[in-house]
């Protein structure tokens, strides 16, 4: 697993200039979990297992309110609607912030 990992890392940083000028013409999606006062984060095998908000790309002409649904569905099994989900605020990609 380790191994994995380390390679998984290493192709991360060694593809990185390319995956940024790549996810610059994207639209992304985070989403904030709440569940009392507590917020759900998830471990990112990327940038050596940083703590980050779930979330990813939007397919063409999705509304960030869908790929939200979608992507907590993909990554952790929720199953939410559309009135479970708010829509907050957006800004482009920055390089750096994936």
């Amino acid at each position: 697993m380790v191994t994995w990992t380390l390679l998984g890392r290493l192709a991360f940083v060694v593809t990185y200039p390319l995956l940024a000028i790549y996810l610059s013409r994207t639209h992304r999606t985070r989403c904030i979990v709440r569940c009392g006062d507590e917020v759900l984060l998830v471990k990112s095998w990327l940038w050596y297992g940083a703590w980050d908000l779930p979330g990813g790309g939007l397919h063409r002409d999705e509304k960030p309110e869908h790929g939200a649904i979608r992507e907590l569905g993909e990554e952790l099994g929720l199953v939410l609607n559309e009135e479970q989900v708010r829509f907050v605020d957006s800004e482009p990609y920055r390089a750096g912030l994936i």
